[in-house]
């Protein structure tokens, strides 16, 4: 019989990796489109990520509560 490790244990072996993938195609993906629009372009993202993720998920949160 073979002893799993609760679910809490393995996620946290998982979640750091996880966050620097992310990261690193956030990265990619704003070095992309400064390289292709400006720096106008990685500002325009950056205002909607703020507005879409940053903002808006949070008070979705607040509301289902």
């Amino acid at each position: 019989m073979s002893y799993r490790k609760p679910i809490s244990d393995r996620a946290e072996r998982y979640t750091k990796p996880f966050l620097w993938s992310f990261g690193a195609l956030l990265f990619m993906a704003i070095f992309a489109i400064y390289t292709h629009c400006g720096a106008v372009g990685v500002m325009l993202f950056a205002y909607s990520f703020d507005l879409l993720i940053i903002r808006r998920i949070p008070q979705k949160i607040k509301e289902r509560a």
